[in-house]
């Protein structure tokens, strides 16, 4: 796991549930300039968001010569420029596209990339109505579909339960008006595969079942929403009985058992516990 893969991505919820078209790579790509940002920033860090082109070589398992990926790379930053995102929300609509510009030097091995200002909104001070997740829970995803899934799932994992009618749910994994047109080949090629390979490579389970207007599918549920990160008993015990409802102590237990191990969070506890803090949930 790369060190980037352990940042977090923080979008709105509008944002998760905007319509726009991008491929695999251009996902990945784009979720990994999000997770450079730091959501408490007051501005867009002038919006500029420099990438190592190795460390992308990195972080997408790739081989190819570094001058292969840079070139490819120059091409998936045009499509983030070139692409439109609507961003539906409930007093106004955005569009835009969530590249603005972006600059690569020659001979450097980077490429920096400026993010719209129109979606500073949409990721910065968001103090509610966002879904946040890590970067690694979408690095070994295949699908562009998987991951578009993923966050909208992941945007009602409290919930536990979610239902998109058909039509939308197609706008939000970017298919458009004259492709999949039978549900049966959208269930087999896009919907059967998303739901395996979320379930085998992700932090989350769900199930899925289809709702029927006069024998035709209208829309579809997703239920049984929920975190396979779950806290061992042998993590449990020890923390302190009064802090084992906090939400806050399980949150950051579940964080640092999924991106450092088991062993990482038991050593760190016992840490804690000999030094018998006042504030035990500070320090």
């Amino acid at each position: 796991m790369t060190e980037q893969e352990k940042q977090p991505v923080i979008q709105s919820n509008p944002l998760i549930q905007a319509q726009y078209k991008l491929d695999l790579v251009e996902q990945k790509v784009l979720r990994y300039i999000v997770s450079m940002i730091r959501p408490d920033d007051e501005k867009l860090e002038k919006k500029y968001y420099r990438v190592e082109i190795q460390d992308l070589k990195e972080y997408l398992g790739w081989h190819e010569r570094s001058g292969e990926l840079f070139d490819y790379i120059k091409k998936v930053a045009d499509k983030l420029k070139s692409t439109t995102i609507k961003v539906i929300k409930p007093t106004t609509t955005i569009v835009t596209s969530w590249i603005a510009s972006y600059e690569y030097p020659r001979n450097k091995g980077w490429i920096e990339f400026e993010i719209s200002s129109k979606l500073e909104s949409e990721l910065l001070r968001l103090k509610d109505q966002f879904t946040k997740y890590y970067l690694k829970n979408i690095s070994r995803l295949k699908s562009q579909y998987s991951i578009r899934l993923y966050e909208l799932l992941r945007q009602y994992l409290n919930v536990g339960k979610r239902e998109i009618e058909l039509e939308d749910l197609k706008k939000m994994l970017g298919i458009g008006p004259d492709e999949y047109r039978l549900y049966g080949k959208l269930k087999q090629t896009i919907l059967d595969k998303s739901y395996r390979e979320i379930c085998t490579k992700t932090d989350i389970d769900f199930k899925w079942k289809t709702i029927k207007e006069s024998r035709k599918v209208v829309a579809i549920l997703f239920y049984d929403i929920q975190q396979k990160t779950r806290i061992p008993p042998s993590v449990l015990n020890l923390i302190p009985r009064n802090y084992r409802d906090n939400k806050q102590v399980l949150d950051i237990t579940r964080k640092y058992l999924e991106l450092m191990g088991e062993e990482y969070v038991v050593e760190k506890l016992n840490y804690t516990n000999s030094k018998n803090p006042k504030s035990w949930i500070d320090y």
